[in-house]
């Protein structure tokens, strides 16, 4: 057999993501619906149960960790600057330990508690689950989002608060903190 001029046709076909130019897709796409432990509708009860209150900016992914201790969940890590401890003390930047991501085959989201963006602003409830590492407590109910000075709870959050200027909300988390007990 003569061959003419050269061909090649590459077909891959393995375990992993799809990528096509700069778009990845991941065939196993999971939606988790999420149903958060505690639920603390106030602030002082939001307060009175975490470890840490901060507010700041997300500036990075610090990469996903599939947990086997939770059915295999997918989290993802990011790295959060910390512009001011409002309750608690700790480092300029903390980790934050989010349910959610893509790892190999599967991506894993949770509609109620979209993923971290990196330059996003937010003030946080935290609980910490190791040292410098953090949730966010009630998932969407332990995050305002900050936006053009103002700071307003997420969609699917719980939490009663109304939406105000940054400082005043978070005078009203710092007074919590500091009022005497009944």
């Amino acid at each position: 057999m003569k061959r003419r001029g050269k061909f090649a046709i590459g077909v891959l076909v393995g375990l992993g993501a799809l990528t096509v130019g700069a778009l990845t897709t991941h065939p196993l796409k999971e939606v988790v619906d999420s149903s958060w432990a505690n639920a603390y509708p106030t602030t002082k009860e939001m307060v009175a149960n975490a470890d840490a209150v901060v507010m700041g900016t997300v500036v990075g992914v610090d990469g996903v960790e599939v947990s086997p201790q939770a059915d295999n969940l997918i989290y993802t890590n990011y790295s959060f600057r910390v512009d001011k401890w409002i309750v608690g003390s700790g480092s300029s930047t903390i980790l934050l330990h989010q349910m959610g991501g893509a790892a190999g085959l599967r991506e894993v989201s949770v509609p109620d508690d979209p993923p971290f963006v990196v330059g996003e602003s937010n003030v946080l409830f935290l609980t910490e689950y190791a040292p410098g590492k953090y949730y966010v407590m009630g998932g969407p109910t332990g995050r305002l989002q900050v936006q053009n000075g103002t700071a307003k709870v997420m969609a699917g959050s719980s939490l009663q608060i109304k939406p105000g200027s940054l400082d005043n909300v978070i005078q009203g988390i710092a007074s919590v903190k500091t009022a005497p007990a009944p």
